[in-house]
């Protein structure tokens, strides 16, 4: 029997459609809830997911045991505190027989990975239906919803075909090849975020869909090569970024080309959507009946409404992999301190900050191509590229300790790397026990260059991958 004719596939097609118009249903419902009856729901869910976690996941109930605690003693949201924080190295450490419920079969979950820019990664796992909420919320039409819009069709500029990103074609067919980049699908349309920035103009130009979403730094590499080239781009109703942080200036840069509002959405790989903003606007209203928010202090204690404190996390509907108190977003944020009910509003948040490389002739090199360049090198746990001046390149690295005597091969990287930069280019590899932060930032950006604006050179232009200068420090790393 062929995989289209299987009818366990379509009864299970037939199942998905019937969950996601409930979940669709819910979450309008949701939206027009007074903030006290969404509380209650919280609450309810929040004991419910509490009770689940300590019977069916290993790693709840050996901490709380230890702890002396039990579901018994967790009677209202506020009890919450009473629980012990969870960290990603318990996840990623625990993967999958102390963190993945005892209910669910591993083999029906949807896999993801973490893309390791707070740490190393870590594996996560969805249930069927969470991940049908998730699609469900980032679906245009509930979006729309959301923003008082009429939204019909969306094209989404993403990464595919990596584990930290969902498919696009269906829970059955993860691996379904894409075809020249792309996917059209009905009313939704995906293009892999690493194609050129000028084929992606011509692919938003060709589905000119109501809603384009993708990563704040690719579409303002994206506004910046129209603007630059004087390139028309279509002018869809809402512009999505999400996946990172978003400069003002990137917004503002974004907003012009497209001639569209931008709106953000809070979204991670652990946990799903946590929030989302208005058009236009800073403040992330958060998805209070999917998930409980902290925000934390140093010393673990909550921050009153407009102090900077560390984002805790509590999912209420991942059956398959529950997390419970955890901190392994690694974000910072705050609550809003004026015109809504505290908790409901977060003011801002310290994400993610994936900047682009700068060419000597004035065009960026796509940050995620960085990201995928670093990502098949062996032997190193996580990474940082400092661009210091247009041809002065330093990739900071930390090697992987269970391998040492696995030594990572950079040629393949400096060699595409300079091929974009110029062979000019100088290249400094250096090892180091702990990627280093900016000063006042609690985040480690994949890639930071400290070039702006750069004016084209008459220096020999980007192309040669022959004649770069590399300066490499392993033997200075210590065993």
């Amino acid at each position: 029997m062929t995989r289209e004719r299987d009818p366990r596939r379509w009864l299970r097609k037939f199942r998905d459609l019937a969950a996601a118009s409930l979940m669709l249903f819910e979450q309008k419902r949701m939206l027009r809830l007074p903030k006290d009856r969404i509380r209650e729901i919280q609450e309810r869910r929040f004991l419910a997911m509490v009770e689940y976690a300590y019977r069916n996941v290993p790693l709840y109930r050996k901490r709380w045991d230890a702890a002396g605690i039990s579901p018994a003693d967790i009677r209202t949201l506020e009890d919450i505190e009473k629980l012990p924080i969870i960290t990603k190295a318990d996840i990623r450490n625990g993967f999958p027989a102390e963190t993945v419920s005892r209910k669910v079969n591993l083999a029906d979950c949807l896999l993801l990975r973490t893309s390791g820019s707070a740490g190393e990664p870590c594996t996560i796992a969805w249930d069927r239906d969470f991940a049908i909420r998730f699609f469900t919320l980032t679906s245009p039409y509930l979006t729309g919803h959301y923003w008082g819009i009429k939204l019909k069709t969306a094209t989404y500029v993403v990464v595919i075909g990596r584990g930290d990103t969902l498919p696009p074609v269906s829970l059955d067919g993860p691996d379904e090849p894409l075809a020249g980049g792309v996917l059209v699908k009905g009313d939704i349309s995906f293009i892999d975020a690493l194609e050129p920035p000028g084929r992606i103009i011509e692919f938003i130009n060709e589905t000119r869909s109501d809603f384009v979403v993708g990563y704040p730094g690719i579409m303002a590499m994206v506004a910046h090569h129209a603007k630059k080239h004087a390139i028309p781009v279509h002018s869809p109703k809402v512009v999505g970024l999400t996946a990172e942080k978003a400069s003002r200036q990137s917004r503002a840069l974004i907003e012009e080309v497209f001639r569209a509002p931008t709106t953000m959405c809070y979204a991670t790989t652990e946990t799903g959507v946590i929030g989302a903003t208005q058009l236009s606007e800073d403040g992330y209203m958060l998805l209070n009946w999917d998930i409980v928010l902290e925000l934390l202090d140093d010393d673990g204690r909550p921050v009153s409404p407009g102090e900077t404190g560390s984002v805790v996390v509590t999912t209420l509907n991942n059956r398959a992999m529950p997390l419970i108190r955890y901190a392994g977003l690694a974000d910072l944020a705050s609550f809003r301190t004026q015109g809504c009910a505290h908790g409901t509003y977060l003011e801002q948040i310290d994400g993610r900050r994936i900047e682009a490389l700068a060419r000597s002739d004035g065009e960026r090199i796509n940050p995620y191509l960085v990201d995928a360049l670093l990502a098949d090198v062996r032997g190193i746990v996580q990474y940082q590229v400092i661009q210091y001046t247009l041809h002065d390149l330093e990739i900071v690295f930390v090697p992987d300790r269970s391998c040492p005597d696995l030594l990572p091969d950079w040629e393949p990287v400096i060699r595409q790397l300079g091929g974009l930069l110029g062979s000019q280019t100088r290249f400094r590899i250096t090892p180091a026990e702990a990627i280093p932060r900016k000063e006042g930032c609690h985040k480690t950006p994949l890639v930071v260059t400290r070039v702006r604006d750069a004016p084209v050179e008459s220096a020999e232009p980007p192309g040669s991958p022959l004649g770069h200068s590399v300066s490499t420090r392993h033997a200075s790393f210590g065993a």
